[in-house]
């Protein structure tokens, strides 16, 4: 007879949030064995935003590179409740966040592609929107 699982055997049973953490955050995959890499899409200091097309769907996403040398202690917090918060967000006005890869030295936050340039830029330069103008900007 074979032996029972260890989880089984021990009597501990994962936690349902524990699961879709470790299927959130693809713990010991690599990024590249996923998708392809496509253009720049933005950049900044710690980050660039590339698109990205899943290898076995052919869906295009943005992938936010995050290099991980370049951040302070303070920023790597920040960034861990970024990734909590944007893991169990679920709303048709904010950019979804479907998977992470975690690799040394780097993140990749794999989200819905949108378009229509930075958000800010186009803030900036209107600097007053009216409301019918405020709702087409968000996810297309």
């Amino acid at each position: 007879m074979a032996a029972a699982p260890q989880a089984a055997r021990s009597g501990h049973h994962p936690h349902p949030e524990e699961e879709r953490r470790r299927d959130f955050f693809n713990e010991g995959e690599l990024f590249l064995d996923h998708y392809n890499l496509g253009p720049t899409l933005g950049s900044g200091s710690f980050a660039t935003t590339k698109r990205a097309v899943h290898k076995a769907s052919q869906q295009t996403y943005a992938v936010k590179i995050i290099k991980l040398g370049k951040l302070s202690k303070e920023d790597v917090v920040g960034l861990q409740t970024e990734l909590e918060v944007l893991r169990k967000l679920n709303h048709r006005n904010i950019c979804t966040m479907h998977e992470v890869y975690r690799e040394p030295g780097r993140i990749f936050m794999v989200m819905e592609e949108m378009h229509g340039g930075e958000l800010l830029e186009r803030m900036l330069d209107q600097q007053k929107y009216k409301e019918s103008e405020a709702k087409k900007v968000g996810p297309c």
